[in-house]
């Protein structure tokens, strides 16, 4: 047994020094000096991955290299480099961080798969979000929207009072998406107090996936078997998924629906279509939330906007009582350029893109090339392209709906790309926009978004290296 320890202590610092030799002789690209054991890691400090690489932008350049251990991160930005690796599927797959992460939670859900598995998946999922269905949600988003925007009436009752977001919006936000993802009929019997906990408690071990993004996946899946508090709350997930599918009304063009038909052809697990629905849940969830507390943060700083959208409301003849059509959603000029700028100018919100190179490969960089070895992180820095002046005519540090009207209407392709891009898109990309733009325009219709003037809109200090606040700050944030 000692000697089995022993020669794999022996193989494994065989190969970090192999890693960790490339590091230091055979680098070509802008880096930091690694450490022994710890590449760059420690000289992070406490710093997000977003300000990290905002951080090396303005230090190395466009195209830099990391180290977190004896993994290789390749940040690129240059646009010319996110084509290529965006076009070049067989070489650039789904990073392995993401996928590590979503398969201890989640395994064998869209996120976690690559090749022709993910194509299949792919046509699966995406069936339920093509763009003729997407109406149909339209009543269930604006009822949400109102709840929403009762909940914050509720909780900013006071004369001085602040808006918080409580546990009750969370819900509210939860059983909304579930309408759309797996119908009135198979979602109304639930008791969305339990299962928002439950939920919430699979999105906390989700964030702590993620933190912890370095460890083996064994490690991970040991962890989560481990954690009491999130195996019964996956007991009380899987339950109510029973009753989920028992309860669905094949008649709904819903995600549930589309996994339902792919499990009776031996397309899908029934464990899978547990993964896939709650990694779409999951996300979306964070997607709405992230964006309504961006939206709030903004517009509480710019009032005029909030002037320009009613303004738009009004001479489009919209009320509480409009009926949407893709027809009218098209014609929301202004409201669409507010929520493309909220997605562009967050730190918040999907800051960078990862890919995993699953072959050697080269990219050229006149005058060099950068070489990419098999198993290289590429990180495409989403955050630093929104906000590089090379891409952007207006300040791209000043938050600027009328951007998208006029000066960087025609951005270039690639400059904006809060869902990804080429084939591993976010496939849910047209309704997410659709449903930004129904709750703000909701919002817009009820109430007016001001901060204290007692209230410093800087209480939570600027991230210098990222021009703004990292995180939204709610303070002072009052509406009327």
């Amino acid at each position: 047994m000692i000697i089995v320890i022993s020669l794999a202590f022996v193989l494994g610092l065989c190969l970090y020094l192999k890693y960790y030799y490339f590091a230091l002789f055979l680098e070509n690209l802008p880096c930091m000096r690694q450490q022994f054991l710890f590449g760059n890691i420690l000289q992070f400090q406490n710093d997000s991955l977003v300000t990290v690489f905002a951080k090396c932008r303005k230090h190395f350049g466009e195209t830099f290299a990391l180290y977190y251990g004896p993994s290789r991160f390749v940040h690129i930005s240059k646009l010319e480099h996110v084509a290529e690796i965006f076009s070049r599927i067989k070489i650039y797959e789904r990073d392995i961080m993401t996928r590590s992460n979503t398969n201890a939670l989640l395994p064998r859900c869209l996120r976690t798969l690559i090749g022709t598995e993910w194509q299949t998946r792919k046509r699966i999922v995406s069936a339920s979000f093509r763009s003729s269905h997407m109406l149909v949600h339209a009543p269930n988003i604006v009822a949400t929207a109102d709840l929403l925007i009762d909940n914050l009436r509720s909780e900013n009752s006071t004369p001085n009072g602040t808006v918080h977001m409580s546990a009750a919006f969370d819900r509210i936000i939860i059983e909304g998406l579930l309408q759309i993802f797996i119908g009135y009929s198979a979602s109304y019997e639930t008791t969305v107090m339990e299962f928002s906990n439950a939920f919430l408690q699979l999105e906390q071990a989700n964030s702590c996936m993620f933190s912890a993004f370095l460890l083996p996946i064994w490690f991970k899946k040991a962890y989560i078997k481990m954690n009491k508090e999130y195996c019964r709350a996956e007991a009380i997930l899987y339950t109510h998924m029973e009753c989920f599918i028992g309860n669905s009304n094949r008649d709904e063009k819903t995600l549930l629906n589309s996994l339902i038909e792919a499990h009776e052809q031996n397309l899908v697990t029934k464990p899978e279509i547990f993964s896939e629905v709650f990694d779409i849940l999951s996300t979306a969830y964070s997607f709405v939330r992230s964006n309504i507390r961006w939206f709030l943060h903004y517009l509480s700083d710019n009032e005029h906007v909030q002037t320009k959208i009613k303004q738009e409301l009004a001479d489009l003849s919209i009320s509480y009582h409009t009926i949407w059509t893709m027809k009218l959603i098209n014609k929301l000029i202004y409201t669409e350029c507010v929520c493309k700028e909220i997605l562009r100018h967050s730190p918040g919100i999907a800051p960078y893109i990862a890919r995993t190179a699953i072959t050697d490969g080269i990219i050229e960089d006149e005058p060099s090339q950068i070489r990419i070895c098999k198993g290289d992180t590429i990180v495409i820095g989403a955050y630093n392209i929104h906000h590089d002046s090379q891409h952007w005519k207006l300040d791209p540090y000043r938050f600027l709906p009328e951007r998208f009207l006029n000066e960087d209407r025609d951005h270039e392709r690639n400059a904006f790309i809060p869902f990804g891009g080429g084939d591993r898109a976010c496939i849910a990309r047209q309704i997410s926009m659709v449903i930004l733009k129904i709750i703000l325009v909701r919002f817009m219709l009820s109430i007016s978004i001001h901060r204290h003037e007692d209230r410093d809109s800087a209480v939570m200090a600027s991230n210098l290296a990222l021009g703004q606040k990292e995180a939204v700050d709610l303070g002072g944030i009052y509406i009327r």
